[in-house]
């Protein structure tokens, strides 16, 4: 692994990358389809709570698997909930 020093806040943080150059995904898709898999009619931050990271993350990955047809969402009163597609 490689890691690359980014600046955040003031304090120098590490970012893991791949052997192939890229940054790992600490929170991967899969993690975010089996969340949604087990919970009835879980939120954004919902997901974000058992996922472990914060609800505007957690909103556009769960958007970005909706793009992709592996989830679907719909509108319930004021809240936004997700299922698998």
């Amino acid at each position: 692994m490689v890691y690359l020093s980014e600046p955040h806040n003031g304090k120098t943080r590490m970012k893991e990358r791949n052997d192939s150059g890229r940054y790992s995904e600490k929170y991967p898709d899969d993690l975010f389809i089996e969340t949604v898999s087990e919970m009835d009619m879980p939120t954004s931050p919902d997901v974000a709570r058992v996922v472990g990271c914060h609800r505007n993350q957690a909103y556009r990955r769960l958007s970005e698997l909706e793009d992709r047809g592996k989830l679907e969402s719909k509108i319930v009163g004021r809240s936004r909930v997700w299922r698998i597609a």
